[in-house]
This record gives structure tokens, sequence and C-alpha cells, in this order.
């Protein structure tokens, strides 16, 4: 999953962010890559697991979800469009044109509400001060859509955002961009205690107003889910399913 927080909190007051908090103060939207991934075949190398945005409860009456993609996510927050997307790495085939597919399809939502201004938040997987054709291709999308990376104003506050010490590798490759640098508040790169990842939380205040927004009707309820349960399952069925299946392979 792509490594960016803003958190509701960090709307509203920047100097605060979601470490330290527990998850059930947030509500998630996103969705896994790996439902489509594994169907398509044995599973080789290593897969990216989706996109995921965490929102304040408190936000969700003006939150609404507008897309949940493989590697980009899209909500609205009050006067704010979030968007989260995970780039293809090196080595992905047809890199180029999943990268322009991915920002393309995500930056159709934004164009949907003209008045409201812009956060995308991505490991875009390349260093965009480098010259490459992926950096090429994402720093071409940012300028055609007037987009302006979160650092921009806080060059003393840059470092390293993915560090993986057993490899000896470290660049940076995540990044926050949007339509207006006025509204970034604060930039760091944290470097928390317990991480579980070789990528390092990239976090940014924002303005965002939202307290004379109209609620979002979509998010004043829990979606429903379907759940499976293996326990109410036709089990002869599905004994007798798969021995048809499997006993070819005796042969």
């Amino acid at each position: 999953m792509s490594r960016y927080i803003i958190s509701s909190r960090a709307l509203a007051h920047p100097s605060q962010s979601l470490f330290g908090e527990t998850i059930t103060t947030h509500y998630a939207y996103g969705c896994s890559a790996m439902a489509d991934r594994v169907t398509r075949g044995p599973l080789v190398g290593r897969p990216y697991g989706g996109v995921s945005i965490l929102i304040k409860n408190e936000l969700r009456s003006v939150t609404e979800c507008m897309s949940c993609a493989d590697r980009f996510a899209v909500i609205r927050v009050g006067s704010v469009i979030i968007i989260n997307v995970y780039l293809p790495c090196s080595g992905t085939a047809d890199r180029l044109s999943l990268i322009d597919d991915v920002l393309q399809e995500a930056w159709s939502w934004r164009l949907k509400y003209p008045n409201c201004s812009v956060v995308i938040g991505s490991n875009f997987n390349t260093d965009l001060d480098t010259c490459n054709d992926a950096s090429y291709c994402i720093n071409n999308f940012a300028n055609n859509h007037s987009l302006v990376r979160g650092d921009a104003n806080f060059s003393d506050k840059r470092r390293q955002t993915y560090v993986n010490e057993s490899l000896g590798h470290s660049s940076v490759i995540d990044y926050f961009i949007c339509d207006t640098g006025d509204d970034i508040v604060d930039y760091s790169v944290l470097d928390p205690e317990i991480n579980l990842s070789d990528h390092l939380p990239v976090v940014i205040g924002y303005k965002c107003v939202y307290s004379d927004c109209l609620p979002v009707a979509e998010a004043t309820h829990a979606p429903k889910v379907k759940q499976l349960r293996w326990d109410h399952a036709d089990l002869l069925l599905y004994y007798n399913t798969t021995m048809n299946l499997l006993y070819p392979l005796y042969h």
C-alpha cells in the first residue's frame, strides 16, 4: 500500500498526525489489488497490495468516496479532492503506458469538481529529480495540470523516503503534489520507531474548508458487506466437485 498520511486532524490541525491513534477512530476507503491478480495465474514476484485512504470518523459526513481501483483511490473531503495512487516500479511491463493510464484515469475524477483543490499522494517509484522516462512522464503530467510538489517550500525538510538498510539502498520516490502550494502549511518525513515498511511516512498539513460543506449522504452509513460463510456451505458438493476436478491429476 502507498504510505501517505493526511489525517483529518492534519487537515484541521497540521501539528498533529495519525500516529499514536487507534484505527477505530478512522474509516478506510480503498481496495486490494490481489483479488484480480490471483485470478490471472500463478503469483510470481513481489505483488502490490493496492491503495487505501484513512479518514477521521468525524469527517465522514463531508467525505465522498468517488472511486477505488487497484492502483488509485479518489475521495472528496469538503473542498479537497484527495487522490492516492501507486505507480509501477522499474521492470513492470508497459510501465510508461500504465503510469499515464493511472494518472489520467485518476485525474478524470478530479475534473468533475473544478471548484475543489486537489492533493495527490503517491509512491511514484521514481526520483522526480533524476532524468529518466518515468520521471519525465510524471513531471510532464504535473506541469500540464499546474501541480506543484508538496516539498517545494520545505527544502530543509527533504530526506530519503525509501530506505532499505539490508540492501544499502535509499532514494526519494514518495511525494505529494497539489494544485496550489499556498494551502500546504507543513511537510515532513517521519522515522517512527515502529515501522514494518522500508518506506518512511510522508506527512503534510493542508488547509481544507469543510465546516460549511453539505453532508455527503453516501458517507453517513456503512456500506453493505456480503460475507461468505464456510460453515454454511454445501460441503458435500465441494468435496465432489474438487474430486472430479483433481482426479485427472493422478494420471
